[in-house]
């Protein structure tokens, strides 16, 4: 469920930030608004993003300390299934407005389940039980230009 309701999420009922990210000219300047405007689309999350050599890494935070009012076991599976939500909404989103598939990688911290097919669907590369959970695109893909987007729109919204 996870997995389609964030793929469905963006655009979105909210028109000024969804014209900001639908009309951004490069995926850096998506990805800059992503983290941005995250808490319009994800309200019980942050996005950070932060950008080196290699690309760009965007974690999920948990500004408001949700997780630490659960029981450890009801802990995991929210923040699992807040990390799904969240990481198909983007890959998602930059895959649609650059209309081809990139070459995204996710770490997550927890083991592999015995579905993993529904991670290889829909974020491709899945690296499981590693030491933090972030998504990354690499450095050559924030400079693609994406296809449709208004300037105009773009810089009105912003």
């Amino acid at each position: 469920m996870s997995f389609l309701f964030g793929q469905q999420l963006i655009p979105s009922v909210f028109p000024t930030t969804s014209h900001i990210l639908i009309h951004a000219p490069t995926v850096n300047t998506l990805m800059n608004n992503i983290a941005l405007y995250s808490e319009s689309y994800f309200p019980l999350s942050k996005l950070t993003t932060q950008f080196d050599d290699s690309g760009v890494y965007v974690f999920v935070e948990d500004p408001y300390g949700i997780e630490a009012s659960l029981s450890s076991r009801d802990r995991i599976a929210y923040f699992r299934w807040l990390t799904e939500y969240v990481f198909t909404s983007v890959i998602s989103l930059v895959n649609w407005r650059a209309d081809t598939q990139l070459p995204w990688s996710v770490m997550v911290d927890w083991l592999c389940p015995p579905w993993q097919e529904h991670y290889q669907m829909y974020w491709e590369k899945v690296n499981f039980n590693q030491p933090m959970i972030a998504l990354h695109l690499p450095k050559q893909y924030l400079d693609v230009t994406l296809k449709d987007s208004s300037s105009t729109l773009f810089k009105s919204r912003r």
